[in-house]
């Protein structure tokens, strides 16, 4: 279709019925359409058409599970989008900037990323729309780890401010001075002004972990410790101030192994992990009405299973995201059928993400990569036909290399030792003759 042809179509149709053909398009139709008119760019690029296509795809449920793997060997991250339907991954790609990068939060469509330079001891973040193919480094933030000999734990966030439509990163930095005084340095980045800006954290406590991994009810959670008990730290993104939640009344065991922050059904839930001989079983506990301390219950017991050792997060439909230690791969729990399903992602234990993601037209203001090619995955009989270099198994040849350099490293010390042992046994045998 022409350009001038497209545009006339356009024009014979009223304003209200043309915004609601369009806001049931992909986005990348839409970034197509944006070259045809001034008109039309304009249209696309409109906010308040931008929030009606976010809309329409939740109407729509165009969502999808989203994973990042770490390749640490070569500093590379690849993204898979897995479809709710089939459970089978339809597209890849790789993000193109060096570094392993791990996941901080996503929400329409916009991830939040970041990745450390062991050179500098420093974290580098990131902005990353990959319908748009927008890229976006933050930076500005005024202090660095680099640059004190202070003991120091970062902990993140990201979320959504529905009453401005602005997208936030929160950044507090736990110090511990040498005479043992503890106090926080707390930024907010906001993404419509591109800027930094110090508040006030008023944190009474301790942040134990290092990334918010559940934003529920446009609140930031960290699991923490206030006066030695065990706690939920909170951030309200819209209003910028902390507080504090109670955990569930769980009775302590001793084969607790940790505590785990996670979103289900966009409710917030704590998942407790036991060994049971050398698996693990899993027990999720759900804040049913949020903020109501006496809604804590226990919704769902998983396992033991042999080799599912961490719970990546939880689908939208409310299926847990597993790493299977023996298959090296993804598992998906369906707690409704009771069924495990794969979807052919693999990776090793501690390189994988899984985040839900929905395309969106929100625009960072970031750089428009045109070599950032989204790979399909299509299928054909029953079985997945991947293109370029991806494998049949789901491993590409940068796993192959990175499992033989682990081999030689594994061989050269068995080697060095064997050395060592061998000169130690025929230094005795000399000196006993």
């Amino acid at each position: 279709m022409s350009n001038d042809l497209a545009s006339s179509m356009a024009c014979n149709l009223p304003g209200d019925i043309m915004i609601d053909i369009l806001s049931r398009l992909s986005v990348k139709s839409l970034m197509k359409f944006k070259c045809v008119s001034k008109s039309w760019y304009a249209l696309v690029t409109n906010p308040n058409f931008v929030i009606i296509h976010l809309n329409q795809s939740n109407l729509n449920h165009s969502h999808s599970l989203l994973f990042l793997r770490r390749r640490e060997l070569i500093l590379s991250t690849r993204v898979y989008f897995v479809s709710y339907n089939t459970y089978h991954a339809y597209a890849n790609l790789d993000i193109p900037y060096a570094g392993a990068f791990e996941t901080i939060g996503c929400f329409n469509g916009v991830l939040c990323l970041n990745t450390v330079d062991h050179k500098l001891f420093d974290t580098h973040y990131f902005l990353f729309n990959p319908a748009t193919r927008e890229f976006k480094p933050i930076q500005g933030y005024t202090t660095t780890m680099h640059k004190s000999k202070r003991s120091k734990f970062i902990s993140i966030g990201f979320g959504y401010d529905p009453m401005s439509n602005d997208y936030k990163m929160v950044r507090i930095e736990r110090v511990h001075l040498v005479t043992g005084l503890l106090y926080y340095i707390c930024e907010v980045y906001t993404l419509s002004t591109n800027s930094w800006r110090m508040i006030d954290a008023g944190i009474n406590g301790t942040i134990m972990d290092e990334s918010s991994l559940a934003f529920v009810n446009s609140y930031l959670h960290w699991k923490g410790n206030k006066n030695n008990i065990e706690l939920l730290i909170t951030f309200d993104v819209v209003n910028e101030v902390f507080g504090y939640i109670a955990l569930p009344d769980v009775p302590p065991k001793p084969s607790q192994i940790c505590c785990a922050l996670r979103v289900w059904k966009d409710q917030l839930a704590l998942v407790y992990h036991y060994y049971v001989g050398d698996d693990i079983r899993f027990e999720m506990w759900v804040m049913e009405e949020y903020g109501v301390n006496e809604s804590w219950n226990l919704k769902m017991v998983f396992g033991p299973s042999p080799g599912i050792m961490l719970l990546l997060g939880s689908g939208k439909n409310g299926e847990l995201i597993f790493f299977n230690n023996n298959s090296m791969e993804v598992d998906l729990y369906d707690p409704v059928d009771q069924k495990t399903k794969k979807p052919s992602i693999h990776g090793l234990l501690g390189t994988l993400d899984a985040v839900n993601y929905m395309e969106s037209l929100v625009t960072i203001n970031g750089s428009y990569i045109e070599q950032f090619p989204i790979v399909a995955i299509g299928r054909r009989n029953g079985e997945e036909e991947k293109r370029e270099n991806v494998y049949e198994n789901g491993w590409d040849w940068e796993d192959y290399v990175f499992m033989l350099f682990w081999l030689v490293a594994i061989l050269s010390c068995l080697y060095i030792f064997y050395l060592n042992f061998f000169n130690s046994t025929e230094m005795d045998w000399i000196q006993y003759s």
